[in-house]
């Protein structure tokens, strides 16, 4: 739990005092992984991985109920619902006391709220029951996503170096979206919860290009319309309408990403009719589309991210989906399935100068080096066979519990 693992990052020597030492998470499903890093001002990029001791087999130390040092390297974090973030706001001991430092509920009744690490060094957004952002607050950090996830939708733009126009479903904190904007490309996108623009706009740094409090678009400044042409338009509305109802112009993107994920995969989101109204109406003849779903990749939980799969490979000549950590690891936890589809051969043209040389592990420049080796549903006729085509008449993902 959350008050569990501030006592671990606590209990480590100096760490909260040390101008050059951060937290690294690591996100996969609702847990994320903790990891001490160890930065000099000489070396901002490189980090010292603390080893274990030998044959230590937990990460608690039962006489005082937390974590030991040397076993500190992987506490997992389950975030819980909001419900369990208020309560922690108030835990009896401060030392190990997050911040919420923003709170808003949006018009279906979820909690959306920013929440900071104990030593503000980490910021997250949450939504309902689940953690759909976060960035590091200080500025040296800025420009790499603190979530693995994050960082394997970014890849698109090295999927596609020539790319200029992309269009993403789901804001979460804007961070997929900035990156992709920082580097050139005009980005729209699409969030159903104002409540979710709001925060991302105020606490994040995405823009919107609106100046009201609610990040509404439609009250936005004289120079909207500028800033639109530059960096995108935001559109607060359920995805499926804006896909099927706003074909206003003739407007096609060379990427299009869809992460929507909220406790859950939206399955009216994730049919094969959707992904080909992606293909025919709003993509590019060479475009990617970018599909982020979340799931194991084995066993008897897969039967969704294989149905994924197996829509994606009726619909798109070339689909690649990668775990956003090793397979190997974790193999029966959900994680985040990143997956690329386009009727072009895929090629990823990853940097290897600047900070993607050598570059700290499991940092996001790390996992754009690494991730195609974390390749997972590769097609094979035995296993897809099996697997559902998800329709909109006939869509498991709809059915309560099917995603447990």
């Amino acid at each position: 739990d959350l008050p569990s693992f501030l006592q671990c990052y606590r209990s480590v020597p100096d760490l909260e005092n040390a101008s050059f030492r951060r937290l690294l998470f690591r996100y996969s499903y609702h847990t994320c992984l903790c990891e001490r890093i160890e930065l000099s001002k000489g070396m901002r990029r490189k980090a010292v991985r603390p080893k274990a001791s030998d044959g230590a087999e937990t990460h608690r130390d039962a006489k005082s109920n937390r974590c030991s040092p040397q076993t500190c390297l992987y506490t997992a974090v389950s975030f819980g619902s909001l419900f369990a973030l208020l309560c922690f706001a108030f835990w009896p001991d401060t030392s190990v006391q997050p911040l919420i430092a923003d709170l808003r509920r949006d018009i279906g009744g979820h909690v959306v709220a920013t929440v900071y690490n104990d030593d503000r060094s980490l910021q997250f957004l949450t939504s309902g029951a689940s953690v759909v952002g976060a960035q590091y607050l200080a500025a040296e950090f800025r420009d790499q996503a603190a979530f693995t996830g994050f960082a394997v939708q970014q890849s698109a733009l090295y999927a596609k170096p020539t790319a200029r126009l992309a269009l993403q479903l789901g804001l979460g904190a804007g961070i997929v979206a900035t990156f992709l904007r920082e580097h050139g490309l005009r980005v729209d996108v699409v969030e159903m919860s104002e409540s979710t623009l709001f925060m991302a706009q105020k606490h994040f740094g995405y823009n919107s290009c609106c100046t009201s409090e609610a990040a509404r678009c439609e009250n936005a400044t004289k120079n909207a319309q500028a800033c639109r042409d530059k960096v995108g338009r935001t559109t607060l509305q359920d995805a499926r309408e804006f896909l099927f109802n706003n074909r206003e112009t003739a407007q096609k993107y060379d990427i299009v990403i869809s992460d929507l994920f909220m406790g859950s995969n939206p399955g009216h989101l994730h049919s094969k009719q959707v992904f080909e109204h992606i293909r025919h109406a709003w993509l590019l003849p060479d475009g990617i589309a970018v599909v982020n779903f979340v799931a194991p990749h084995l066993g008897p939980g897969s039967l969704g991210a294989r149905a994924l799969a197996r829509t994606l490979q009726t619909v798109w000549q070339h689909v690649h989906c990668y775990r956003d950590q090793h397979p190997d690891e974790e193999i029966d936890a959900a994680a985040n399935l990143c997956c690329f589809a386009s009727d072009t051969h895929l090629r990823f043209q990853i940097p290897r100068t600047g900070d993607f040389r050598d570059p700290t592990e499991h940092s996001a420049f790390w996992v754009m080096t690494h991730f195609q080796a974390w390749e997972v549903l590769l097609p094979n006729v035995e296993q897809d066979s099996s697997a559902e085509i998800i329709l909109d008449g006939n869509n498991s993902l709809l059915i309560a519990g099917s995603q447990k």
